[in-house]
């Protein structure tokens, strides 16, 4: 330490090495999220979003949560019949409402998911508006709006994780959910929080590699389960 008219200033070479220290720390897992190695090039934010189960104490700004509900609203739909609809819930800005809505949600996702800041809930229009005939498409369609609110809130350094786990009789009586409607999933929003809060089952799978089935498992040509030869025959990277 110098002194310089009575302050204590911290000596240069020790501020140097502790300098240096901090470089050579070991990353966090909540500043470098997993990222995916695909076998063709494909854009960075497909290839860094993923679906944690740890996040951040972190209020989520609701221009960012907008932001989000704007790119589900202009998502593709069947006769653009728009048939998703969400339930929104901020733990920092309204707790009674974020209660309600974790109550919605299974036992073993409500362990992980009540540390998210920011819950939401899916919901699909069973029938067409216009004409009350079944819409064979509106699950596809509230998968495809929540898809593009997931990488919304990618671009924007948040994570999203769906769940299938969900009480769809308690988010009726909950919200006194119309006959037509159906309660698809629970969605988890917030910044990466640190994999250490988890429980050891959850950690291990917070901390594993992602995984894809190959192309020629899931793309086929003339036959089912026959791939295709424009995957069967492509070249990797």
């Amino acid at each position: 330490m110098v002194q310089n008219g009575g302050a204590v200033l911290p000596d240069p070479l020790s501020l140097h090495c502790a300098l240096l220290l901090t470089s050579m720390a070991p990353p966090s897992t909540a500043q470098h999220p997993k990222t995916a190695d695909p076998d063709h090039d494909i854009l960075d934010l497909l290839r860094e979003r993923w679906s944690p189960r740890a996040f951040a104490d972190r209020r989520v700004e609701p221009e960012k949560i907008r932001r989000m509900l704007e790119a589900a609203r202009w998502t593709m739909s069947s006769y653009n019949e728009q048939p998703w609809r969400y339930v929104v819930a901020s733990r920092h800005d309204d707790p009674e409402a974020y209660e309600r809505l974790l109550d919605c949600l299974i036992d073993g996702n409500q362990a992980w998911a009540q540390n998210a800041p920011v819950l939401m809930m899916s919901f699909y229009k069973e029938t067409f508006s216009g004409n009350d005939r079944p819409n064979r498409c509106a699950p596809h369609d509230v998968g495809a709006a929540s898809a593009a609110l997931t990488f919304q809130a990618k671009e924007m350094d948040l994570y999203v994780h769906q769940m299938a786990g969900i009480h769809a009789d308690v988010a009726r009586e909950t919200y006194d959910v119309p006959d037509d409607f159906e309660p698809m999933a629970g969605l988890a929003v917030g910044y990466l929080g640190d994999p250490e809060m988890l429980s050891d089952d959850k950690k291990t799978a917070e901390q594993a590699p992602r995984s894809r089935r190959s192309l020629d498992e899931f793309v086929f040509g003339d036959e089912w389960e026959d791939s295709a030869d424009v995957v069967a025959n492509g070249s990797s990277r």
